[in-house]
């Protein structure tokens, strides 16, 4: 069972959250917030697998949240698309973006999704977001490819396709590898590099100029 927090200012777009997902047998809402110092605190106590929260929430938002946890993974509800806040959410290492009011599937995908630390940008929402994001990073920046330089060439590769969107399953499929080994090889590469997820390894790879900003659509 997947545990969830959900955080939203406002009690309808909560009530909405909850419906979905408790039309659903294999996630739970173990506890709702109406700001962000009542969902860290939620989330330090009950330790669930996801705070899913406004981008906005009063007191303590969703990028300074996503710096502050610890070992939950953090899915962000948007309001809009166009919202470029959302740049500061996915370098602080957000996992996933969704859009209040959109298709319920779109948010019971990515909550499984994330949990299950797949690629995420089959996901057309959170792909057009993240295209955003990148699009958004400054076009003059300084080298910052050291920490990839660094890396042995087949890590190189790997932390290209992790930042290409690449599914574990995809991942095996150009390894020649099991599934079970690649997810395996992406999260010791993740923490290896210090980063919390792959969409927070989408703008560290793109911070090289090793990848263009428009992320290629997955194959």
């Amino acid at each position: 069972m997947i545990r969830v927090v959900v955080a939203d200012a406002q009690q309808l777009a909560r009530s909405g959250v909850r419906n979905v997902i408790d039309a659903t047998s294999d996630i739970t809402v173990v506890a709702e917030a109406r700001d962000g110092v009542t969902a860290l605190a939620a989330v330090e106590r009950l330790q669930p697998d996801l705070l899913l929260m406004d981008l906005r929430a009063p007191r303590i938002d969703a990028v300074e949240a996503a710096r502050l946890i610890q070992g939950t993974r953090l899915v962000v509800l948007v309001a809009s698309e166009q919202d470029d806040y959302v740049v500061d959410a996915l370098r602080a290492g957000a996992s996933a973006f969704v859009v209040k009011g959109g298709p319920p599937d779109d948010l019971l995908r990515a909550i499984r999704t994330v949990n299950r630390a797949d690629g995420l940008f089959g996901l057309p929402s959170i792909r057009r977001l993240l295209a955003r994001a990148v699009d958004a990073l400054p076009a003059r920046r300084p080298p910052q490819s050291k920490w990839f330089d660094r890396l042995a060439e087949n890590d190189q590769d790997l932390m290209v396709m992790v930042a290409r969107g690449r599914t574990n399953f995809e991942i095996a499929d150009a390894l020649k590898v099991p599934e079970e080994t690649a997810a395996t090889r992406v999260s010791d590469l993740l923490l290896r590099t210090g980063m919390r997820d792959r969409s927070q390894a989408l703008v560290r790879v793109y911070e090289t100029g090793v990848l263009a900003p428009v992320l290629e659509q997955p194959q």
